[in-house]
């Protein structure tokens, strides 16, 4: 369901499955699990994430405003086309950081 792993000072959080209330509180708590750790960057692989309501939405955008007011960084790599569109039409890839795969991700952040 989550792969999670680091390269330096970014923790890789590779979510495999949708992101909805079925599943958002044991992927909170994997998560939060890693933000107790010394990372400064956060990458969300999102490939394998076909869907996200709107809770689940909801908590990536809290997400990235909670790291943004510890002075860390929240990214996604991998977007779906569908999931890419959400991102686009809120216009969350505007506050988000949005990268075509983790490779490019990793290089430039």
């Amino acid at each position: 369901m989550i792969e999670v792993k680091s390269q330096g000072n970014i923790c890789i959080i590779k979510l495999m499955c949708e992101l909805t209330h079925t599943n958002l509180s044991e992927i909170k708590n994997v998560i939060e699990e890693r933000l107790e750790e010394d990372f400064k960057i956060y990458l969300l692989n999102m490939e394998s994430c076909t869907y996200i309501n709107s809770q689940g939405f909801g908590y990536i955008v809290d997400l990235h405003r909670r790291l943004k007011s510890e002075r860390k960084k929240l990214a996604v790599s991998n977007l779906v086309p569908d999931v890419r569109k959400l991102f686009e039409i809120t216009k969350v890839n505007m506050i988000i950081e949005v990268y075509k795969n983790e490779k490019e991700a990793l290089e430039q952040l």
